[in-house]
């Protein structure tokens, strides 16, 4: 059985906090997101973009290899995901993707 490690305070989300905004000032041209930082899994990040392009910027700022990226179903749509950890702390990187988007796909992606 897997324990979940709860926020007892916003100290304990201190060290994701500062990855995000040490990855802000490192890499101000990220495009934006929707970031998800939760007290049930404080070491966890969940980043919502856009589309193809807004994940193969983030998927090279976090040194992720284009072999990283996956295209998986969900729902009534695909989805690029990819995982990063930096710090010990896990970065849930995904965005919606429909077929039009295929040529900005990295040629390596996992499809």
């Amino acid at each position: 059985m897997t324990s979940i490690d709860f926020a007892e305070n916003l100290g304990a989300q201190a060290a994701t906090l500062a990855l995000l905004a040490g990855l802000a000032q490192k890499n101000p041209e990220l495009p934006p997101a929707y970031i998800v930082l939760s007290r049930v899994d404080p070491d966890v990040v969940r980043v919502q973009l856009d589309d193809a392009q807004a994940v193969e910027a983030w998927r090279e700022a976090l040194f992720v290899p284009p072999t990283g990226v996956a295209l998986e179903p969900h729902g009534s749509i695909q989805q690029l995901t990819f995982e990063a950890v930096m710090n010990n702390i896990r970065i849930d990187v995904w965005a919606p993707f429909t077929s039009a988007q295929s040529e900005t796909l990295p040629e390596e992606a996992t499809v």
